[in-house]
């Protein structure tokens, strides 16, 4: 378990010093993480950590794939697809969610 962490930190401090020197390079990009946020993410709001689901109008869309910009609600197949592959945990918590409250 040790060396996992030591590795675990090596990445971590890998991709926290390209993103530092990213800033510095492109000194037109914003600086406060709301704003990389919005930036990163545009007009719509992430609702998953990995940025697979967004809010659109107070509905959750995909971001990715043959359903991209299409409501999860609507594509039932495809959420079902989602929630049978290695994709992390806490997209598939949202999407289970939506597809419960659909069902109710």
């Amino acid at each position: 378990m040790a060396l996992y962490n030591k590795i675990y930190n090596v990445f971590a401090n890998v991709r926290a010093t390209v993103f530092q020197l990213q800033l510095e390079r492109h000194t037109n990009l914003p600086t406060s993480i709301p704003d990389l946020e919005e930036l990163c993410q545009g007009e719509n709001g992430r609702v998953d950590f990995a940025g697979k689901l967004y809010e659109k109008d107070g509905q959750v869309c995909w971001s990715f794939g043959k359903h991209k910009g299409e409501l999860v609600s609507e594509t039932r197949d495809y959420a079902n697809w989602v929630l049978g592959s290695d994709f992390p945990s806490d997209t598939k918590k949202h999407i289970r969610r939506i597809l419960e409250a659909v069902e109710a």
